[in-house]
């Protein structure tokens, strides 16, 4: 076992496809990097919900469809919104390993 590994012991769990570090400076912020990754696996389902597939594209048109709703009926895009799962499947995500 590495130093590394043994500083983050999760690292043991990742796949060696999977880099135990990323380069931070490759994206300026973090939805850069989120929308990045959202065409890069555009196709790919992102998650499985009540017999439902959902690919990173559905997911990702259905945020900025979500997005655009809330900005015209809570106002600014600055102005913070809560969302309450408790009564949704995607709370089960919280707890689902990926």
């Amino acid at each position: 076992m590495t130093d590394a590994m043994l500083a983050k012991p999760w690292l043991t769990q990742y796949p060696s496809s999977i880099p135990a570090e990323i380069d931070v400076s490759a994206y300026a912020n973090l939805a850069e990097m989120l929308e990045a990754a959202l065409t890069k696996y555009a196709d790919r389902v992102a998650f499985h919900c009540s017999g439902t597939d959902v690919t990173y594209r559905e997911l990702e048109r259905l945020s900025t469809a979500f997005a655009a709703y809330s900005r015209q009926r809570h106002g600014a895009p600055d102005r913070r919104v809560a969302l309450d799962r408790a009564r949704s499947p995607l709370r089960a995500m919280d707890c689902a390993p990926l």
